[in-house]
């Protein structure tokens, strides 16, 4: 339980990569494994009665900093910024020509139960419900690393995104990335008005 970020009201642990972030189909999770070491961040409902204090998910494949409110009121006050932003970091097997910075607006699908897809112009995709409109802003930072930055995010936004760009995840070969023994996406900072958490080296180096 390596601990990324703490101050007065949010506490922050890294995620590690192949694990669930809550409860779900299978019986451990990383909200399970915070809930006995620090049964403090589970004294409130936040989203859900077993969840305490958490903020957002991560996809299990995705590692990088999980964060926790301390209090209600700082729950509160995370969820209900409209200027909040999550910042990863990817590195990437590029085929096509991605930039140097830009953003990828098109909207993501549900293709099937374990796969996202993206709705671009002139291209037809079979999908299940709604379109979800959502931005991945990109940034190169040398060599196959990009940070991205997203806002509210949907599932799998930026894997999916970065693939349609033709510059997949590395160890995503769900989006035709090449194999490794994880994938190679970290959350490593939030932004808003009123946080600045940047973890990037704690995780990476």
């Amino acid at each position: 339980m390596k601990i990324l970020y703490e101050d007065e009201n949010y506490l922050g642990f890294l995620k590690p990569a192949g694990m669930p972030t809550t409860y779900g189909d299978t019986a451990e999770c990383f909200v399970g494994q915070v809930k006995e070491t620090h049964p403090e961040l589970f004294n409130f409902t936040g989203f859900k009665e077993d969840e305490g204090g958490l903020l957002y998910r991560l996809d299990n494949e995705t590692s990088g900093l999980l964060l926790f409110a301390k209090n209600k009121e700082a729950f509160d006050e995370f969820v209900g910024d409209d200027s909040l932003q999550k910042i990863y970091l990817a590195e990437v097997f590029v085929q096509g020509e991605l930039k140097e910075s830009g953003e990828i607006f098109d909207p993501i699908v549900h293709k099937s139960s374990k796969k996202m897809a993206v709705l671009k112009p002139g291209k037809k995709v079979t999908h299940r419900g709604k379109p979800i409109t959502c931005t991945t802003h990109y940034e190169h930072l040398g060599g196959d690393f990009y940070e991205c930055t997203i806002t509210k995010g949907a599932r799998h936004q930026i894997r999916a995104h970065l693939a349609s760009m033709d510059a997949p995840i590395i160890g995503d070969t769900l989006y035709g990335g090449p194999e490794d023994a994880t994938l190679h996406l970290y959350c490593t900072g939030i932004k808003s008005d009123f946080l600045n958490i940047d973890v990037r080296d704690a995780i990476v180096g």
